[in-house]
């Protein structure tokens, strides 16, 4: 692992922000608009081989270290049986809005409709972008922070009336107040 840390260390230092192993698997952090020149990289390079993509979505970490999204993308190396983690920050979804990388790696067309469904962040010039898990009416994103538990109404069966019938629930919000000292926060944060 030192050795391909010090390999990528040495041909591509401008596009790493940060370089660590945790794990036994390599972490790179990068800005976004370096994703898919490092994913480039990494697949094609003879010494690399990083030819499969294990995941690809993102986590809304919410006030930690002013930092709203963190993306990030595993890849294995078949050939050399190692795995390499790249991560990328930002504040808003329009900056994780990268150019897709369904060229390179045709699973990842679901993994970002995937992503474009649950969080509402889109990539460039995906061929195929439509919701996949929740309905095409659906309002909002299930798993951003600010998406409301309690939800806005629910479905129950009315014996006298004998049919369902929707009810609205009063959404409450606030006990759910984030702050960067929130403990689940900061484990995510040292895991990444």
């Amino acid at each position: 692992m030192l050795i391909l840390l010090r390999f990528l260390l040495d041909t591509i230092p401008k596009f790493l922000s940060n370089i660590n192993i945790i794990n036994n698997n390599l972490v790179i952090k990068t800005k976004l608009g370096n994703l898919n020149i490092i994913i480039n990289f990494i697949l094609k390079h003879n010494l690399l081989r990083y030819t499969f993509l294990n995941d690809f979505f993102n986590i809304d970490t919410i006030n930690v270290n002013n930092i709203r999204f963190n993306q990030l993308i595993f890849l294995s190396s078949p050939l050399y049986n190692t795995r390499i983690i790249i991560s990328s920050d930002s504040n808003s979804e329009r900056e994780l809005s990268d150019s897709t990388i369904t060229k390179l790696f045709k699973s990842t067309n679901w993994l970002e409709r995937e992503l474009w469904d649950m969080s509402g962040i889109s990539q460039r010039n995906n061929p195929d972008l439509r919701r996949i898990l929740t309905d095409y009416g659906f309002g909002g994103f299930p798993l951003r922070k600010d998406f409301p538990i309690t939800g806005f109404y629910e479905i129950r069966y009315n014996e006298v009336y004998r049919q369902l019938i929707e009810y609205d629930i009063p959404s409450m919000q606030e006990f759910r107040q984030y702050t960067s000292s929130n403990p689940w926060a900061i484990e995510i944060q040292l895991i990444i």
